[in-house]
């Protein structure tokens, strides 16, 4: 009889302790390395999906007077988004919106505070913002 012996379907059974290093096969250590390096890609890549937010905006331009910011609205087909708290974005400044209106010949505008000095700047209006996490899930 031989040392391996078959069984009725004809696999080969094991019939000692050292016959174990014909079937089991050890993982070496780069296929574990390769492993943590996309698990712990998966879970970057999921904290920055969870903290990176896509701003949906719209242009204006912005006038200083005197502390006060009025960006007049380009698109006034979103001039119905622009809601008081949210962001006027002036270069790296960022200020909330505290009111909004039209002006005399019915351009909306939007009313903030600021600390620029006075002049006419571009401006974005933040009027929405979605986590990119949100929109994978949704």
């Amino acid at each position: 009889m031989n040392s391996q012996q078959e069984n009725a379907t004809g696999a080969k059974q094991i019939t000692s302790p050292d016959q174990l290093h014909d079937f089991l096969h050890v993982t070496s250590a780069g296929v574990w390395i390769v492993l943590a390096a996309i698990i712990l890609l998966l879970v970057a890549s999921l904290i920055w999906a969870s903290r990176t937010t896509i701003d949906s905006y719209t242009d204006a331009t912005a006038k200083v007077t005197d502390k006060s910011m009025i960006a007049y609205i380009d698109d006034p087909k979103l001039q119905d988004k622009i809601q008081s708290g949210m962001t006027i974005v002036v270069g790296d400044t960022r200020t909330k919106v505290t009111s909004v209106g039209h002006d005399k010949d019915g351009r909306p505008f939007a009313v903030a505070g600021t600390t620029l000095s006075n002049g006419t700047y571009a401006a974005r209006i933040v009027y929405k913002q979605e986590k990119i996490l949100s929109l994978l899930f949704n």
